[in-house]
């Protein structure tokens, strides 16, 4: 029996003329690869692409992409995610609350719009973006 292993997946293809010849097999391997894809992307799906943010420190995430920062309760620091590693990525804020402090942090020595944090100030509202080594404020009102 032959076997295709995709993300820790062992999927066993039946022992057919089909899976003898090798061109049509790497086909199908491709049609599987297609579906784990697919079913990786659907995974992501389920999770919050809009998500709101209370007090405390949290971690911007590859299917994050509108964050409401609510600070009434407490300062609110988001974490980025590696810029190298998310060139074109954008993610959005919008500060919902006009108490307490939100901070944009970048990974390391990494920087927002040249600066080490980005501050936003109360009911402001910022999109971001990846050129892969830093992070850009490509709207900010």
């Amino acid at each position: 029996m032959t076997h295709i292993y995709e993300a820790g997946i062992d999927l066993p293809l039946a022992a057919s003329p089909a899976t003898k010849d090798p061109k049509l097999f790497l086909e199908l391997s491709d049609v599987y690869h297609s579906i784990f894809m697919l079913a990786d992307e659907l995974h992501k799906s389920r999770y919050a692409h809009t998500i709101t943010l209370t007090a405390g420190t949290h971690q911007a995430e590859e299917y994050h992409e509108m964050m409401f920062l609510d600070a009434s309760a407490g300062a609110i620091t988001v974490n980025l995610p590696d810029a190298t590693k998310q060139k074109g990525k954008s993610y959005m804020f919008k500060r919902i609350a006009t108490s307490g402090s939100v901070i944009i942090d970048p990974l390391g020595a990494q920087l927002v719009e040249g600066g080490a944090t980005l501050s936003l100030n109360s009911r402001k509202s910022a999109l971001i973006q990846s050129d892969g080594a830093n992070w850009w404020i490509v709207l900010d009102f």
